[in-house]
């Protein structure tokens, strides 16, 4: 690994979520990325993917992007299941690293929604919080299972 990040792991770079600022960023708008009286289990949520809009901020053609999409519906795939597998072995190292990916990879296309749930639940992993973390894995999910339907099929 070569740069100013050499040898770090994303959780040696993130400092613990204040709790006064982790109760603002829920109270700000919970629809986002928490699970909700209205939310159904096993409902797909709509991520919000704009095409053009990551075009733009990635620099990238239409084409370009098209060509990349399917590498990260794949990469969000992998980390999703991985996510899950390490929750249910209570690894939450596991779920800090594949939540940090898929919030990195959300913030690469613009999914704010996804990018803001995957960070709190790498958040809450990172501070141990694994009962905040099967919740939040849940809506993430839900997050995710959307947006991948929109990258599927952009």
């Amino acid at each position: 690994m070569h740069g100013r990040n050499a040898g770090h792991r994303p959780s040696d770079r993130l400092s613990p979520c204040p709790p006064t600022l982790l109760l603002e960023i829920v109270m700000s708008e919970p629809q986002d990325y928490l699970p909700g009286p209205s939310d159904e289990p096993d409902s797909v949520l709509p991520s919000g993917f704009d095409l053009d809009a990551a075009c733009k901020a990635m620099e990238l053609s239409r084409e370009e992007m098209l060509l990349f999409l399917p590498e990260a519906a794949t990469e969000i795939r992998i980390r999703i299941d991985a996510a899950r597998k390490a929750l249910l072995a209570s690894a939450l190292g596991a779920v800090t690293l594949n939540s940090h990916t898929i919030k990195s990879v959300a913030a690469s296309l613009g999914v704010e929604s996804v990018r803001l749930a995957a960070e709190v639940l790498e958040k809450n992993a990172l501070e141990g919080n694994g009962q905040a973390c099967a919740a939040l894995l849940d809506s993430l999910e839900r997050r995710v299972a959307g947006l991948l339907v929109e990258l599927d099929s952009p």
